[in-house]
């Protein structure tokens, strides 16, 4: 058969290193993504502190699952990479938002940078953004008073809807 597709599955997307030139133009933005990642987990952990919750063990299975993701990037284009770890991640933010689980998925997230070997500056950019996203996420569901996924573990369809749109809603 031509063309063979399955010779392929063992490629990889080549990274290029930016350079100087790139490594100085996206630094900044680098920078205050990090800035605001360590400010947003410094505040998610003033109001979600590290809790023992029902889910959290769940939330550890979704981490590991995330990782794995993680480890099996697709290719995006020759040149980049992508996974789809996200699902996983929001899904064990959702079920046990606390600063744990963060923390859990951000030491998840550098085992995968240096497992692919990625340089430094991407790294930190994808931690950072992990990091950005993740608190502002467990922030969200605390402002709003939604509770964790496990909570709601064993109420109807109605009551779950009540539960967690209506604190939506009524932003």
């Amino acid at each position: 058969l031509q063309p063979r597709p399955w010779g392929r599955l063992r490629e990889r997307a080549q990274t290029k290193a930016l350079g100087a030139e790139g490594s100085r133009r996206v630094a900044p933005l680098v920078a205050l993504t990090s800035t605001l990642g360590v400010i947003a987990f410094i505040a998610m952990a003033q109001v979600a502190a590290i809790t023992k919750t029902g889910g959290l063990w769940l939330a550890v299975i979704l981490v590991a699952l995330g990782l794995g993701a993680e480890l099996l990037s697709f290719d995006q284009s020759k040149d980049s990479a992508a996974s789809a770890a996200v699902i996983p991640f929001a899904a064990a933010v959702l079920i046990a938002p606390s600063a744990l689980t963060v923390a859990l998925i951000i030491a998840a997230e550098v085992v995968a940078q240096g497992l692919h070997k990625r340089a430094v500056i991407k790294a930190v950019f994808n931690l950072a953004q992990h990091t950005l996203g993740l608190s502002i996420a467990v922030l969200v569901l605390h402002w709003t008073g939604a509770p964790p996924l496990y909570a709601v573990k064993g109420t109807s369809f109605l009551e779950c809807l009540k539960l967690l749109l209506m604190p939506t809603v009524l932003l």
